[in-house]
């Protein structure tokens, strides 16, 4: 007996000790800037090209959403995951016109990658999603990435009392926005833009 209690009091132990994440810290985020076109037309070639521009990036099986597509998350499901994001909260803030022309990159099958995210200072799995805010500005259009709903894969690990009783579950954590994501996005945007993408 005394055996079983120790071993099920190590399990507890171990279930209940939290890795430690830490961000690899890229500097300040260059996930805006401006093209020489109509807001319009620059929503218009996203959505024409930009999905298989992703193909070849870390980014391959996004799909891209209109701001009126069901999937596009309401300005109520922007403003709940805002905390520890400045990017969302200021894009939750906007008006919904000045939204319309804007686009939701997506990866229905949830793959994740590496990125700026450590734990015990190995990479730990990252994923998120995009909004791309498209602001009609003077001489074209400013382009901007919000990550939406970033996240990591710490390890699974087992839980006593899981959703589906006693098992290993998945530890996913909300996370603050990368930088290196959301510029290499952008650097991807600018392609189709400018007709360099593949």
């Amino acid at each position: 007996m005394h055996h079983t209690l120790t071993a099920v009091l190590a399990l507890l132990l171990i279930a209940c000790t939290e890795p430690r994440i830490e961000r690899r810290q890229a500097g300040p985020p260059r996930a805006a800037t401006v093209f020489p076109i109509r807001a319009v037309e620059a929503s218009e070639r996203l959505l024409a090209g930009l999905e298989d521009a992703l193909a070849g990036s870390r980014f391959p099986g996004f799909e891209v959403a209109t701001s009126d597509a069901s999937i596009f998350p309401d300005t109520a499901q922007q403003r709940l995951n805002g905390a520890g994001n400045p990017g969302l909260s200021r894009y939750a803030a906007l008006p919904p016109q000045a939204k319309s022309l804007d686009l939701y990159l997506h990866d229905p099958l949830d793959r994740y990658w590496t990125s700026e995210y450590l734990m015990d200072g190995a990479s730990v799995k990252f994923r998120c999603d995009f909004l791309l805010h498209l602001e009609e500005v003077d001489g074209g259009t400013r382009v901007e990435v919000v990550e939406y709903l970033p996240r990591v894969w710490a390890r699974d690990h087992f839980q006593l009392l899981g959703r589906h009783g006693p098992g290993r579950y998945h530890d996913i954590r909300k996370v603050e926005p990368t930088v290196r994501d959301r510029e290499e996005l952008l650097t991807i945007v600018r392609a189709v833009l400018s007709g360099k993408s593949r």
